[in-house]
């Protein structure tokens, strides 16, 4: 905030100093001594012509644009967007020059501001009152009703900034903070920096095959907790058919372990999908392996390229360092009951565009975060992309189901990302060194130690040993 107060002020000064030292300069004449604004034009115009007093009265039109228009678009910091910081410049200008309005209505300053001010906010408004100012110059002159003109601006000035600046500025934070990419334009509102397709039932059936679609219950909302925490409570579906939850903004998204989820509104795909095994598959624990290959097997399709598992359900890519940078992750949790189906639900989290910003926030809790656009996807088509997803992942549950993890396991060992690799595995309190020897048919990861000696690894949070 005092940032913001010393450009107010610099926005005030740079014009009003500039002005009286460029007249100073070229005409000898220090303005000062003649006033300012309206109540400075008035006395040039008795003493130094016509000329001079409308010189005099473009410096305060100028300086107010100049306040209004060039300031904040040079030198607008971060958290204060261009817009909202022209209108406060712009008030700092015009109170600047009418506080003598609280005087006994004497000066007449700011009237030429408030023109000057409303030109760079507001050219309709600039029209009106650009016919008063002109009516008061030579009908009434400018000493009095100059500064009720003046005084009865402000409020107009306040309710243009307000209704252009300041309830938009608070919603446009509210984006930018969720990972909107949003930048500002003068005098033109805001903008998305690159484009974002909102997420649409329509265009996702649309790329669904018919029977995936007549078997496929599909919700979208704005917001929500989380979208497998929302499965989980709702009524399960009928074995071999399958509910698909989607939300735009997950504000608990959950990975394993119960670690936060953090994803970019409008950059990123943040998805479950529910349906119920009755009787339950044999090789149950490997179902979240058999979702990350269906996933990768589906951005493939996608156009990326590179992309990798980590056991077991991350999708990842190497880094040219060889570092691992994760570009989403599969959680899949289980409900069941005493008797009747058990109701599964895979919880699908993608980064389709990541800024700089949100990956030095994910890098802060220890993970070097990636999007999926500069490995080839097109983040534009972000409803194409969540179709490939959920048809690919509802086809392998189908056949999951019916065949167990064999028919996936070919996928999952080319695409392992761990295998002969230094690892370090943590379950519980218990650690584990070795290199990764791939999974077994199960999707157990298999780890040997220094003595040769294999094992297998059901559970635990596996990093490669550097």
């Amino acid at each position: 905030m005092v940032d913001l107060v010393l450009r107010v002020l610099a926005a005030y000064l740079m014009g009003s100093v500039n002005g009286a030292l460029l007249i100073g300069r070229f005409r000898g004449v220090d303005i000062r001594t003649q006033g300012s604004g309206n109540a400075g034009g008035t006395n040039a115009l008795r003493t130094q012509g016509w000329a001079f007093a409308i010189g005099v009265i473009l410096i305060d039109v100028m300086k107010a644009v100049f306040a209004v228009r060039w300031l904040p678009t040079a030198f607008s910091p971060a958290q204060y967007p261009a817009e909202w910081l022209a209108v406060a410049c712009g008030f700092a200008a015009v109170c600047g020059h009418v506080y003598p309005v609280f005087h006994g209505f004497r000066g007449g300053k700011g009237v030429a501001t408030v023109l000057g001010t409303l030109l760079a906010l507001s050219p309709p408004l600039l029209l009106g009152l650009l016919a008063i100012w002109l009516v008061m110059m030579f009908v009434f002159g400018f000493v009095g009703l100059g500064s009720m003109v003046a005084a009865a601006s402000l409020p107009i000035l306040v309710q243009v900034g307000a209704a252009r600046g300041w309830p938009v500025w608070k919603a446009i934070s509210q984006l930018r903070e969720m990972g909107l990419p949003i930048e500002a334009q003068t005098n033109r509102g805001y903008r998305l920096s690159t484009p974002c397709e909102p997420l649409d039932e329509k265009a996702i059936r649309s790329d669904f095959a018919k029977e995936i679609s007549n078997r496929t219950q599909l919700g979208i909302v704005w917001e929500i907790g989380s979208t497998n925490a929302a499965l989980l409570e709702s009524p399960p579906p009928l074995p071999d058919e399958f509910a698909v939850l989607m939300a735009e903004n997950q504000t608990g998204g959950r990975g394993r372990r119960g670690r936060a989820w953090q994803a970019a509104l409008g950059g990123s795909l943040c998805l479950s999908i529910a349906t119920s095994f009755e009787p339950l598959p044999r090789d149950l624990p490997a179902l979240t392996l058999v979702a990350g290959a269906c996933v990768r097997e589906a951005l493939l399709e996608c156009g990326v390229r590179d992309i990798s598992l980590k056991w077991p359900n991350d999708v990842v890519t190497l880094s040219p360092s060889m570092q691992l940078v994760k570009l989403g992750g599969i959680l899949a949790e289980l409900r069941a009951e005493a008797s009747g189906p058990a109701l599964v639900v895979v919880g699908i989290g993608l980064n389709l565009r990541l800024g700089e910003q949100t990956k030095k926030s994910i890098a802060e809790s220890g993970t070097l975060a990636g999007d999926l656009e500069s490995l080839g996807l097109d983040a534009g088509k972000r409803n194409r992309a969540a179709a490939a997803v959920i048809g690919r992942v509802i086809t392998g549950l189908q056949r999951f189901a019916a065949q167990g993890f064999a028919p996936f396991i070919d996928h999952w060992r080319a695409a392992d990302v761990l295998r002969d690799r230094p690892i370090r595995v943590l379950d519980g309190g218990s650690e584990r060194e070795g290199v990764a020897r791939g999974i077994d048919a199960q999707g157990a990861l298999q780890i040997e130690d220094a003595a040769g000696r294999r094992s297998a690894i059901l559970a635990g949070d596996v990093s490669v040993r550097t």
